[in-house]
């Protein structure tokens, strides 16, 4: 169901005369003046038909407004970024023009520039068309504006509508398949489901010091190997939760309109990221918790219902015997529990979209879920931002980690680096358990792709 937002734009109406309008107001008078001094009686006919058609026209064109007003409402708003929406768009029943077509006109649509700005539409009392959604993000789509001419082309109408309504570009989700999950896990962690220690056989771990850990504990030997204060800290014994930390902060600007729209495309490819590794990390067995720069909470998805992971629902929810996972097994005797369980994995998979849709890089004032902080023992780290150089620069991602084992940051290229393509990835660091391993990918480089350099590493590192 679409939600239609408040709108301010008022009806506002004004009818003036075209040029041929004005043309018939100034000849009308001049006509009937000649004819008075010159006593020719066919000056004095025209000019009378002049001022026959200019009342007709504006008795038409006041016929046209009367109750002209737009009706749009959007089918699906919520799609994925480079997809289309339909929107309905009619005459209000109140419109006589709906009716008696008076005249000819058009609807001017006023779009934001991910809808393609501004389009026009004959007027007529159903309007249906498609709109393409380039980018990710709520857009609010802007007022119309009608035009009206009268049939014989004296005068027209111009009003502008609200027809309040609003488009939601989805993340572009990756397909998710067992592969890329389980790359997912390798990269940043074991397996939820498989991969913890069973309870009661902790592992000591070294983490940050923060001011107010007992002294007692420190790690003076990671301390020595990073060069940074280390605490010892025991691993907990089971933990299912996993962290993705979105740099949210704007950079420094200004810049040129190209670069502008180039870092706009890396913000946005991150949110994809971010969006692929949450639904992966899910059916992966982990509640998955989505924090902006600041440490306010954007989203939190618990774990896919253990029957419908197998493949009950697509990714967007979609049923089918082929799921995100691999191929539907039987599960006997719970068909019924399956169903309801793909049933709530696809509403949680469909909220966490949404609210990734409406991050904004840089909005303060986005509003966004009211409990904050990390989830608590962490088990996968994932930090992704955008920008060169720029991605968690001043931001201290080990705060939010806590003591999750392996910690992975990605950041999104606005631009590739000389010689380098827009697909190329590079990874460096992260040997060590608990520290970050950092990747840098170009805009054009798919997760798997970034995995599967990741993975690449990891092997090398351990040869």
């Amino acid at each position: 169901m679409t939600r239609r937002a408040r709108s301010r734009v008022p009806h506002r109406s004004l009818v003036r005369p075209t040029g041929r309008g004005a043309l018939a107001i100034v000849l009308a008078p001049l006509l009937l003046l000649g004819a008075e001094v010159t006593g020719l009686t066919l000056l004095h006919y025209l000019a009378s038909a002049l001022l026959v058609a200019l009342g007709l026209s504006g008795l038409m064109i006041l016929l046209s407004g009367a109750g002209l007003d737009l009706e749009r409402r959007v089918r699906a708003d919520a799609v994925r970024a480079g997809g289309a929406v339909d929107v309905e768009m009619r005459l209000a029943p109140t419109a006589l023009f709906a009716r008696v077509p008076l005249g000819r006109g058009v609807v001017r649509a006023y779009l934001p520039g991910a809808l393609g700005d501004h389009g026009d539409l004959p007027l007529a009392p159903s309007m249906p068309h498609s709109l393409v959604v380039h980018r990710r993000g709520v857009h609010e789509l802007g007022p119309c504006g009608i035009l009206v001419r009268d049939v014989l082309g004296l005068f027209h109408l111009r009003r502008i509508v609200p027809a309040p309504a609003q488009v939601i570009g989805l993340p572009a989700v990756e397909e998710i398949d067992l592969v890329l999950a389980q790359r997912l896990g390798r990269a940043v962690g074991d397996s939820a489901s498989a991969g913890h220690r069973a309870q009661g056989e902790p592992g000591p771990i070294a983490r940050v010091y923060v001011p107010g850990d007992d002294i007692r504990r420190m790690h003076w030997k990671a301390s020595a190997r990073t060069g940074r204060l280390m605490t010892r800290e025991d691993e907990p014994a089971t933990s299912v939760n996993a962290l993705i930390v979105l740099d949210t902060r704007a950079p420094a600007g200004p810049f040129p309109p190209a670069l502008e729209e180039a870092i706009g495309r890396a913000q946005d490819r991150a949110v994809d990221h971010a969006a692929t590794a949450l639904l992966a990390l899910r059916g992966q067995g982990y509640d998955v918790t989505v924090l902006d720069a600041s440490g306010d909470r954007i989203v939190a998805a618990g774990r896919e219902h253990p029957l419908s992971a197998s493949g009950a629902t697509s990714a967007f929810g979609a049923p089918g015997r082929s799921g995100r996972y691999g191929t539907t097994g039987e599960a006997d005797g719970s068909d019924g529990i399956a169903h309801h369980g793909a049933q709530a994995d696809a509403i949680a998979a469909h909220t966490a979209l949404l609210a990734l849709a409406a991050v904004g890089f840089g909005d303060t004032e986005h509003h966004r879920d009211p409990h904050q902080g990390s989830p608590g023992p962490v088990a996968v780290a994932l930090a992704i931002g955008a920008g060169d150089g720029e991605a968690f620069a001043d931001l201290d991602l080990d705060r939010f980690a806590g003591s999750a084992p392996r910690r992975l940051a990605l950041a999104v290229l606005p631009e590739p680096r000389p010689g380098h393509g827009p697909a190329d990835v590079e990874v460096t660091g992260g040997g060590a358990r608990g520290s970050w391993r950092r990747v840098e990918a170009g805009h054009e480089a798919s997760l798997r792709e970034i995995l599967r350099a990741v993975a690449d590493a990891g092997a090398g590192a351990a040869r």
